[in-house]
């Protein structure tokens, strides 16, 4: 069952009857699945799992440990992607918006550049600056960070931007 849960953090609880070294495995289990969610392996957050029952078949043995926190990462883990298929998981990431000043010779690799980054190409137009062009776009902030340098090299120096969240 999915709550909200403060935010960025994750919560397992349970109404197991006598917490064990079994009852911590599984959620050892469940607590490293969300650990590598289902969209590109980034960590589930604002998340509440609720364990309501955990069954053995004819007990438990301090050495299944393993094996129990494997099957409860495997369960959480197609639960996870059940709901990523159900559109119910999304990726949420800062955004930035992007101005890039480049000159006309050098337009198409940095076009290719950011289309690759991610970005979000929202206008090309002259800056009415010789043959300067302007780039207007998004991009995630994770792929942007170092430009500055591959901008220079992809225009020899001569390409500026700036970037706002």
């Amino acid at each position: 069952e999915g709550e909200d849960v403060e935010e960025g953090g994750e919560e397992v609880e349970g109404e197991v009857a006598g917490w064990n070294n079994c009852t911590v495995a599984v959620v050892e289990g469940i607590k490293g699945a969300l650990q590598r969610g289902p969209l590109s392996g980034v960590p589930m957050t604002n998340v509440k799992v609720r364990v309501e029952g955990i069954e053995t078949d004819g007990g438990y043995d301090d050495k299944e440990a393993g094996t129990l926190r494997a099957a409860a990462a495997y369960a959480m883990g197609k639960i996870m992607r059940e709901a990523k298929e159900g559109g119910e998981v999304e990726l949420i990431e800062p955004i930035m918006s992007v101005n890039v000043s480049v000159s006309g010779d050098y337009i198409g690799a940095v076009l290719s550049d950011f289309s690759t980054r991610g970005g979000h190409i929202v206008e090309v137009a002259s800056t009415g600056e010789g043959d300067k062009q302007g780039l207007v776009g998004r991009v995630p902030l994770k792929k942007i960070l170092g430009y500055s340098t591959k901008l220079r090299s992809l225009t020899a120096g001569s390409g500026t931007f700036s970037a706002e969240y």
